[in-house]
């Protein structure tokens, strides 16, 4: 009998901790599913990326095909830094659900994901869209953004995650040319109105330390040679594309400069006379384009040319 009295008492104690658990469920809504922000996406699909924000100008990347490089429509198609593109791409598919910090449009412009907050829309070879995203302030720990999706209101968390730039010059490969090392490069050679004097430098090959020679087998001071043109060349970027058009091959170029690298090929570059704003155009080979550098970075690289016009 004590028995089944205590076996009575358990089952009500069981009934009741059940009926409260239900309550607190009932508190708390219903259990919400944590996934993938963009459920499904395959960032390969991606062909078109566009980006908004209130008060700047909206700003496009988009590819042919999944093995085409990112370009920029409204640089004449000029090649896109392709890191920055894949950055993005590679955070939206990590965007997940988990950390829920609002649920509806009043809490938008607490997080700055309302009118304020910058669009991101994908889209497809169709030009269909994928998803669209809206990223807004970042967190006070500096560790994530706040992000949700267009069509949707929740807002979620999202660590890691830093700011979508919207301005073509983040978005602008703006190398004219990459070099590996010095010992990549087999030989220049440059010529023009900025230089008195034909400069050309090659390696020594029949030499074992291969050191740097004129044509006519002067040695030249490696420092020169590497700090004074190689290095200069290597920190020259470009600050924007001006023409979609190259510079006309009429033989007046300020500076023609041609690089021969190891396992590349010959590289040109032709520097033309200085613009009304102080810039120099630039065109690459064959390129369809016409970039501009600051004076300012082009100068050091001609002072180097002349120190080895005098060798």
């Amino acid at each position: 009998m004590k028995l089944a009295r205590r076996n009575v008492v358990l089952l009500l104690a069981l009934a009741g901790l059940i009926a409260a658990d239900i309550g607190l469920r009932k508190d708390l809504g219903p259990e919400r599913a944590i996934g993938s922000l963009v459920d499904g996406l395959d960032v390969r699909t991606v062909m078109r990326l566009e980006l908004s924000k209130p008060g700047a100008e909206s700003l496009e990347v988009q590819r042919a095909n999944v093995d085409a490089p990112w370009s920029l429509p409204a640089a004449y198609g000029y090649p896109a830094f392709a890191q920055q593109v894949d950055s993005i791409l590679s955070q939206v598919a990590s965007l997940s659900t988990l950390d829920l910090v609002g649920e509806d449009t009043a809490q938008h412009d607490r997080f700055g994901v309302g009118d304020s907050g910058t669009l991101l829309v994908l889209m497809d070879e169709r030009g269909q869209t994928i998803a669209g995203l809206v990223q807004g302030a970042v967190a006070p720990d500096g560790a994530a953004t706040y992000v949700r999706r267009a069509d949707q209101n929740q807002v979620y968390r999202m660590p890691s995650t830093r700011p979508w730039p919207t301005a073509m010059a983040a978005f602008l490969d703006t190398t004219l040319v990459r070099i590996p090392s010095s010992a990549s490069v087999q030989g220049f050679r440059a010529s023009g109105q900025a230089l008195p004097v034909e400069v050309v430098v090659r390696r020594n090959r029949t030499s074992s330390v291969r050191p740097w020679v004129t044509p006519a087998e002067t040695v030249l001071s490696t420092d020169k040679v590497e700090r004074g043109v190689l290095v200069r060349l290597n920190q020259l970027f470009h600050t924007g594309v001006i023409a979609a058009e190259p510079l006309p091959e009429d033989g007046a170029d300020l500076l023609r400069f041609e690089i021969e690298l190891e396992g590349i090929g010959t590289e040109v570059l032709r520097f033309g006379e200085p613009r009304a704003d102080g810039r120099i155009p630039v065109s690459k080979g064959s390129a369809p384009w016409t970039v501009a550098v600051d004076a300012a970075a082009f100068e050091p690289l001609v002072n180097g040319l002349l120190d080895l016009a005098g060798n």
